[in-house]
């Protein structure tokens, strides 16, 4: 009998240590900037894990924390910052100048910022249609672009790394929401946001 209590005894044991570690959890720090480490404020940040999704908003200093996320979890993270009324912040003709030249060939876009930021219904390809899109947006034509986005926000590492490809498209496997399996240490995401038609990135943050 008391044999069989020892055995009872190491599997509950064994059980509250296997439950203690599966039940191990982390946080995921994020930080959302604009060009130059300026920091957005009220940035919406999206957290998918399975079928739970969690939203909150940046502070003042572009930050926040997702807490007692499962260690191992795959989970998902995307943003959102579409302000009313900014539509053509930072949206100027010398932004389509811009994407003239790279359409043309003449002078490239330099970095991966220009290729998401005039890549405007998110085709992949900057194309003459993107500048048409451009072009109505400043003359007022229309009132919004497509979708309704006026900010798209980019891994800060992703975007970093980025390279066209040969025919000066964006891979075709390229996606702005980012995946993430979360270890029990050091779990920290950085997005940049870029304005939606401003190939020069001078639109104003907050």
């Amino acid at each position: 009998m008391k044999c069989i209590l020892s055995k009872i005894t190491q599997v509950a044991l064994l059980l509250t240590t296997f439950n203690s570690l599966t039940a191990q959890t982390a946080s995921i720090s994020v930080t959302v900037q604009f060009v130059n480490d300026i920091p957005l404020e009220n940035v919406e940040v999206v957290l998918l894990n399975g079928t739970e999704t969690v939203k909150t908003t940046t502070d003042q200093q572009g930050n926040y924390a997702f807490d007692n996320i499962p260690v191992g979890a795959s989970v998902s993270m995307s943003a959102n910052y579409n302000t009313t009324g900014e539509v053509l912040n930072g949206n100027s003709t010398f932004d389509l100048v811009l994407t003239t030249q790279h359409i043309l060939g003449t002078q490239r876009f330099e970095d991966g910022y220009q290729y998401f930021a005039m890549d405007i219904n998110k085709s992949k390809s900057v194309t003459a249609f993107d500048l048409v899109l451009g072009r109505n947006l400043i003359l007022g034509i229309i009132t919004e672009y497509p979708n309704g986005n006026n900010w798209r926000f980019i891994n800060t590492d992703v975007l970093e790394d980025f390279q066209p490809t040969e025919a000066f498209k964006i891979p075709t496997d390229f996606s702005d929401v980012y995946q993430l399996t979360v270890s029990d240490q050091g779990n920290e995401v950085n997005f940049t946001g870029i304005k939606v038609g401003d190939a020069s990135g001078n639109a104003v943050a907050n």
